[in-house]
């Protein structure tokens, strides 16, 4: 926000492109729009703000780079470290980005085999053991046969199904993220 102009009844703001006048009928000021990473030592360097769609873009890519690199260790607690988050604050939002995490690690089992989501440990009769996929299988067919009807357990085999044989559809945005929204704005502020 660049200025307010309480008699014209509009406020002058920059955007991360442009400069603009808004009119107003009222007008609430919310401080505390930036996330301040100098309160914690070394959460500049490590930490990631969320606030734009860039920064939501940037996290999933962070999430994507640490299960590729889990993927490959062959150290299994050094494995373990890679594939596990720690969230921090942000409230709501953080809670979402905790499940949203949660749910995409589970959902990129097949690309990720190696970080244990497609894994399972059977024991049948007492003497057959399976181990690995096969052991996964037999958990699914159990879960399905307690879905009560048969349309739910149709739909449920259809969707996974679906999810093993398909991969979801990727769409590739460019969005700016805190960080170099931040930079642009300095860079406008200086020239």
């Amino acid at each position: 926000m660049q200025g307010v102009d309480i008699d014209g009844r509009e406020v002058r703001f920059e955007g991360e492109e442009w400069d603009h006048v808004l009119a107003y009928e009222h007008l609430i000021f919310a401080f505390g729009s930036r996330a301040n990473m100098d309160l914690v030592p070394g959460m500049a360097e490590h930490a990631m703000p969320i606030k734009l769609l860039g920064d939501a873009l940037a996290l999933r890519s962070r999430v994507i780079e640490q299960m590729e690199k889990a993927e490959q260790e062959e150290d299994s607690a050094t494995r373990r470290w890679l594939s596990h988050f720690v969230i921090i604050g942000a409230g709501f939002s953080g809670v979402e980005i905790g499940g949203a995490i949660q749910d995409f690690n589970h959902s990129s089992h097949k690309h990720y085999p190696r970080l244990g989501l497609v894994n399972g440990v059977a024991e049948i009769f007492g003497d057959i053991r399976l181990g690995g996929f096969p052991a996964w299988l037999m958990w699914r067919a159990f879960y399905l046969s307690l879905m009560p009807t048969m349309a739910k357990k149709t739909r449920i085999l259809f969707e996974w199904t679906w999810s093993m044989l398909f991969s979801p559809d990727i769409i590739n945005l460019r969005f700016t993220t805190t960080e170099n929204a931040d930079k642009s704005r300095d860079e406008r502020h200086r020239g």
